[in-house]
């Protein structure tokens, strides 16, 4: 245990040098579902003083850093590698991506408020990078809360999985 700062600092991709980005707590699921099958169910800010466990976490979730996107109406998430069990992988991350079958509202922060009114994940398949120890998802950013249940709307770009030296 260790505050955030401290147990991953050395460990932050380089794309985020001069950037700024928040920690959250990235809970996997289906919003519609109580948080079980697929996708992103939650977003939960972390607070960089609050002390927080970097092993692996519970079968659900992952630490991972938010930052805005260089593409419009685009976040960055990188999830913290280590801190994914194969099962939490299985719920979101499938054949090289990562799957969001409704839309997750985002926390009101300083840093997200930057991208504008787009404050949900649009539901979609997101291609993969790996950088370091994260793995990087560029998600596409919606203003309403419209859900597909039942459906899926695949609005991520094709899924490819990108490497970066890992």
């Amino acid at each position: 245990m260790g505050k955030i700062t401290t147990r991953i600092a050395d460990q932050l991709p380089d794309s985020l040098k001069n950037q700024r980005f928040i920690f959250a707590n990235v809970r996997f699921g289906t919003p519609s579902r109580n948080c079980s099958g697929v996708g992103i169910c939650k977003v939960d800010l972390l607070d960089v003083n609050a002390p927080v466990e970097t092993g692996r976490q519970a079968c659900s979730s992952s630490l991972a850093i938010l930052a805005p996107s260089t593409y419009q109406r685009n976040v960055t998430i990188y999830f913290y590698a280590p801190s994914i069990k194969p099962c939490a992988a299985k719920q979101l991350f499938l054949k090289g991506c990562a799957t969001l079958l409704e839309r997750v509202k985002l926390p009101k922060n300083e840093v997200l408020s930057l991208m504008g009114a787009h404050q949900f994940l649009s539901e979609g398949c997101y291609p993969v990078a790996y950088e370091g120890h994260w793995l990087k998802v560029e998600v596409a950013l919606s203003k309403h809360p419209t859900h597909q249940k039942g459906r899926f709307a695949a609005k991520g770009m094709p899924c490819q999985v990108a490497s970066s030296g890992v």
